[in-house]
């Protein structure tokens, strides 16, 4: 399991800030792409090339889910904002807006689609985030962008906050 590194852009409203993180604000963006006919038997290779089993479409969904309540946990933020970017013909993608107006506690939530019918390459889903996130520099104090097999804990994200903070 890869982990998140916490990105910051120095904005003016940061330096105005209390300590501690009170009030602070955080815009996050996440891709998940999954083809409707991905078979979960296909092996790919890991990080030290270990043939590793694909997790099937569900496993991945919900890790997925998983790593949104991750998110939607994180204590130093005032306001949560997540952008979940996905394909057009996510298998889940009903699913994720339902999750979305009912499965998280404080974070808002939308599901941004993206089409690929073109013939661009389905990779692409992982850039598509950064136009999105660079016309909304002004209104958030952090920013954070994960993929569907990141972690976040709250206690990295906590001690990045106060570290910067200092």
């Amino acid at each position: 399991m890869a982990y998140a590194a916490v990105f910051s852009v120095l904005l003016s409203s940061v330096a105005g800030k209390p300590n501690g993180g009170t009030g602070l604000t955080l815009l996050v963006e996440t891709a998940s792409f999954m083809h409707p006919a991905t078979p979960a038997d296909q092996t790919r290779l890991d990080a030290d090339g270990v043939p590793r089993a694909r997790p099937s479409p569900q496993e991945a969904f919900e890790m997925h889910l998983s790593i949104l309540r991750q998110v939607d946990a994180l204590s130093p933020f005032a306001r949560v904002d997540i952008f979940d970017h996905i394909n057009a013909n996510h298998p889940n993608r009903t699913e994720l807006a339902l999750f979305g107006m009912s499965g998280l506690r404080r974070a808002n939530f939308k599901v941004i689609e993206h089409d690929f019918s073109a013939g661009e390459h389905t990779f692409n889903l992982t850039c598509r985030h950064r136009g999105h996130m660079a016309a909304r520099l002004r209104q958030y104090d952090w920013f954070m962008y994960l993929e569907d097999d990141v972690r976040i804990y709250d206690e990295t994200v906590r001690t990045h906050v106060a570290l910067f903070d200092q």
